[in-house]
Order: structure tokens, then sequence, then C-alpha cells
């Protein structure tokens, strides 16, 4: 009888740890439940209160689902990123010594604390304990390791690492990847997610000194979620707080590079390189919006100038990363170099706007070996031009990368700005059409609509009396702007 009963609490214990929190699993609770109440209360009930039966029922069945949902409860913490660590069984791949579920049950929480006790450490390090929470997943919660992209954003958190376990002669494997809810619109920021969700597989000895490939992955994580919780702040307009928390991970950065306890990573890491040019086009940014705060505010104290220098100097060094990432020339596809030369422009086109004469020539010597394409060193002279009003010259650069290629609409909406601020609107509204039957995207920010282009479409056709025209763009401005806000929220903005 003795045996028989502890066989049976095994059993109990044994589902209530590894059922994954699914309907099959309420229903047992309410099974369950209904085998207590028949066992125990069901023949008073019946006989005392039959009227009450049905309440009963109704009351047993709703507390199997509060303690269903509290089998799947995660810790999320509100105005933080937060982190879920997914908790996976560990896959037995050796089989002169099996592991029984309690074993691998074992092995694998206990990676999964590991991995959460260092990401905790991690933040305590970085001084980011108000702003990012690192979580582990109930065991209720299963996470398909091979492709759960969707998951973070059914769990409504901003980033998920999922990881799968081998055991195989008495050793250990992990193999480890990041998804993301939303995702950061820069080629880099694609790259360092690809990178890491290819690394191969690594041994893991909790009894090691040294585990390079899994420390560098830790601090990819921490530095990830300081960039997410950076540009959420940034969209808020608090950008005090983005420039302190920024300046603080170049500095923990930098004091790593030169760290001899911890050589998981060294400067100039393909990975590492583009966390730094991610801070960097931040911090640029954020400097950049901040003057502008300061100007709308009646800066008195001139402190835009100030910020606006800043602005300059972090894309100064931003640019220099981005040109030795360039001059390695190791690129996957052609479409690659072009994003990458893109991201190169686009970031000229940052510096431009502060309108610093010293640092654009300064980046102007050497800008040929790196676009070895005419044309867009074109474009980038008549970018230059344009900003410092030799419309002639801009003009002329503009028109002859579009004497090489028609279609191209940098060109194209250099030329249309060029002729509506000359107030020639036939000629404006010819390059304004062109640009809009090729493509209705941001020339810079290829995932949301131009809605200057549409905007502008709008208001010269009713210049011109063109009203079906007019109405048309009016109705893609409308539309378009809404769309940008459902695709903003999938995307932050750099």
């Amino acid at each position: 009888m003795n045996l028989n009963l502890l066989d049976l609490l095994n059993q109990i214990k044994k589902f209530a740890i590894q059922e994954t929190g699914n309907v099959f699993s309420l229903i047992a609770y309410f099974i369950l439940a209904l085998i207590v109440l028949s066992r125990y209360f069901g023949t008073s009930l019946s006989r005392n209160y039959p009227s009450y039966d049905i309440y009963v029922l109704l009351a047993t069945f709703a507390l199997c689902i509060i303690v269903w949902s509290m089998t799947r409860r995660i810790r999320k913490a509100p105005w933080k990123i937060n982190i879920g660590i997914a908790q996976v069984n560990l896959l037995n791949t050796s089989m002169e010594k099996p592991l029984d579920w309690e074993q691998k049950l074992s092995i694998s929480s206990e990676i999964s604390n590991y991995i959460y006790n260092c990401l905790s450490h991690s933040k305590q390090e970085l001084l980011m304990d108000q702003y990012l929470n690192f979580f582990r997943l109930p065991s209720r919660i299963s996470v398909n390791y091979a492709n759960c992209n969707e998951t973070p954003d059914k769990l409504d958190i901003d980033m998920l690492i999922r990881w799968v376990c081998r055991y195989h002669d008495q050793k250990v494997y992990i193999d480890y990847k990041v998804s993301t809810r939303k995702r950061i619109n820069s080629i880099f920021f694609d790259k360092l997610i690809n990178d890491i969700n290819a690394y191969p597989e690594i041994q893991f000895d909790f009894a090691g000194h040294s585990h390079l490939e899994f420390d560098k992955f830790i601090h990819m994580v921490s530095y990830l979620s300081i960039i997410y919780k950076s540009l959420e702040l940034m969209n808020k307009s608090q950008y005090k707080e983005v420039e302190e928390i920024i300046l603080h991970a170049l500095n923990c950065l930098n004091k790593l590079y030169t760290d001899q306890s911890d050589q998981s990573v060294n400067a100039w890491d393909k990975d590492v390189v583009k966390v730094e040019i991610l801070m960097y086009f931040i911090l640029a940014k954020n400097y950049f919006n901040r003057a502008h705060s300061f100007i709308e505010n009646f800066d008195y104290k001139n402190e835009a100038n100030t910020k606006l220098d800043q602005c300059t100097s972090a894309i100064d060094t931003e640019m220099n990363l981005i040109k030795k990432y360039l001059e390695k020339k190791k690129y996957a596809s052609i479409y690659e170099q072009v994003e990458l030369e893109n991201a190169y422009i686009y970031t000229l086109w940052q510096l431009w706007k502060t309108q610093n004469k010293k640092t654009i020539d300064k980046q102007m010597k050497n800008i040929d070996s790196i676009l070895k394409d005419k044309y867009k060193f074109g474009l980038v002279k008549a970018f230059v031009e344009t900003i410092f009003k030799d419309l002639d010259d801009a003009k002329r650069h503009y028109e002859e990368a579009l004497s090489s290629n028609p279609n191209n609409t940098i060109a194209l909406r250099g030329l249309w700005i060029m002729e509506h601020e000359a107030g020639n609107l036939d000629k404006s509204l010819e390059y304004l059409n062109k640009l809009d039957s090729i493509s209705q995207f941001h020339i810079f920010q290829p995932h949301i609509f131009d809605l200057k282009l549409q905007k502008l479409l709008y208001q010269i056709n009713i210049k011109k009396w063109n009203i079906p025209s007019a109405l048309k763009h009016f109705s893609l401005f409308v539309k378009f702007n809404a769309q940008n806000k459902k695709i903003l929220k999938k995307n932050y903005i750099l």
C-alpha cells in the first residue's frame, strides 16, 4: 500500500514538473479536482445542498484555471526591457550512459540558472538594474528552438534567449539563439543577430575557469539590451538618460578591451564593432535630437551648439568604425556590400546635418577609397554641396548620377527638393512622380513609407488645381501614415 502510494506521488510529481501548461494539463487538473470532490464531499453535498452542486463545479473549474494560469506566469517588469531565458530539456545523445528525466531537468535548470546569474551580474556591472529585467521562463512555456521568432511578440517581451543542450560522452554542449520583438533598422543589427545565431554549439563545463565563447555571448546580450533601452528612452525624449547610459556602456566596453582577466571580447571583434557602431549611431542621433529640443525651447545658453559638436564627434567615430568595416571587403553578397555602403552614405548625411565643415572635409578626403562607384561618390559630393549652398555643382552631380542610373532614388529626391525650393514646381513634380513610380518608401529608411513624398505631391497638385491627383496622394498620405505607425511598433528607428 505504501509502495503504491509512493509510486503515485512520484508520478504526480513527475507530471507537475514536466507538464507544459497546455490544455491537456488543464483538463487533468479539473479531473483531479473532481475526483477529490467526489471522494470527500460528493455524497454530503448532494444530500444536504443539491442546488449548490453546479456552483461548486464552477468554482472548482475557476480555481483550476487560476492554478493552471499561475504555472505559465512570467515575471515581466513594467518600464523595463524584459529578456526571457527559455528552459529547454537536455538532449541525450550518449547511449553508453543515458540520463533519466530528473538528471536531464537538473542539468538543464542548472545551466539556465547559470545564464540568468551571469546576465544579472553583467547588468549590475553596467549599472542597468533600473532599466533591464532578465527572467527565466517557466518550464510550462514551451519554446521551439529551431524557429520561435514570433514568441517574444506572443509573450510581449523584448528579447528571448533560447537554447538547446546536448549531453554526449559525459560532456555538455550548448547552442544558443536570440530572437527579438522589435528589429532595429540597421544592416549592422541584422548582421549582429545573424552572426550570434549562426554561432556553433560550444562545450560547457561548470568546473572550467574560462568559457570565452559563452562569456562573449553574455556580453553581447547585455549590450544589445542597453541598445534597446536607449532607443526606447530616446523615443520618449529622455535624452539625458540615453547619453548617460551609452557613455557608461562605451566606457565599460573600452575597459573590457584591456581587461586581461576577460579575453572573451577584444578590440575590432567582428560582433563587438557592430555593437559599437549601433551605440555611436544612437549617441549621435540623441545629441542631434537634444540640440533641436534646446532650439525649440529658446536656447539662451547656447547649449544646442555644444550638443551639435558632440553629435559631430560621435558621428566621426562611427564613420571611422564603418570605414574599417568596409575596408575589410568581406561581403556575403553584392546586396550586403550595397547595404553597407548605403549605411555609410546615410552616416555622412547625418554628419552634414550638423554643418560642421571641418569634420566633413576630413571625412571626404579618403571617401573615394571607400566608395569606388563613381556615381555614388558624385552623390556624396552633391549632398555636401547642397548643405553649403553650392547648388549649381550639387545639381550637376545629381544629374550625372541620374544619367548613369535613371532610377537613382537618392538623386531624384535631391533634385525635387532643389527644384521645389527654387520654385520650379513643374520640374519638381516631374521628379516627384518619377520617384513615386519607383518606390514609395524612404530612400534611407526603406522599411517605412516616405510621407514627405506624398505630402509634397498632394500640395503641388493642389496648387496646380489637379484635384483627382491631389486627392489620390492625400489618401496615400493618410494610409501610409497609419501603416508607418504599425511598422514602428515592430521597429526601432535609427
